[in-house]
């Protein structure tokens, strides 16, 4: 005797969200919710089997794309999800007419702070890199300055005062 669970009440809607999945990010609109899951419509659909992060809102949802046909697709959430937060949560305003959604700015992800931060890291170590080597240049530079000074100072004093004194090599 198998027992199955009962499907979960679903909420139709239509709400613009944002997937990332193996290729990137794309559009698409989340056509029914049920707190398991969601169902999605769009082009460019991950494939069955993908996990994807879904964002919507302030709502950010991670998921693994249980089938898929054509543009539609389900998928199944790795947590229990709140319905209301994600259909009436505050989402970002439109685009006024002629406004592209791209030129609007936008608050980075954790990744991409992260990788300002390894930027930032890894020029900051190369000046400093930089400039200690630099500042060895100028030490052994001051360092061979005095090495060849004296000899010349020397040589600059004998020809003043006319004492100047040449060892020539003997001959046999």
């Amino acid at each position: 005797m198998q027992h199955f669970r009962a499907r979960d009440e679903r909420k139709m809607t239509l709400l613009k969200a944002r997937i990332r999945g193996d290729c990137g990010w794309s559009d698409a609109v989340i056509s029914n919710v049920s707190r398991h899951g969601v169902g999605l419509k769009g082009g460019n659909l991950p494939e069955r089997g993908s996990y994807i992060e879904i964002c919507t809102g302030p709502s950010r949802v991670v998921g693994q794309v249980r089938w898929s046909c054509d543009s539609t697709c389900g998928v199944i959430t790795s947590e229990v999800l709140d319905i209301s937060l994600l259909l009436h949560g505050v989402q970002e305003k439109p685009a006024a007419v002629g406004e592209e959604r791209r030129k609007r700015v936008r608050e980075p992800t954790f990744e991409e702070r992260a990788e300002l931060a390894r930027y930032w890291g890894r020029l900051i170590q190369m000046l400093l890199l930089v400039g200690l080597i630099a500042a060895g240049a100028m030490l052994l530079g001051s360092f061979v300055f005095e090495v060849i000074h004296k000899p010349f100072q020397q040589g600059a004093k004998a020809l003043e005062t006319g004492t100047v004194a040449v060892a020539l090599p003997k001959t046999q």
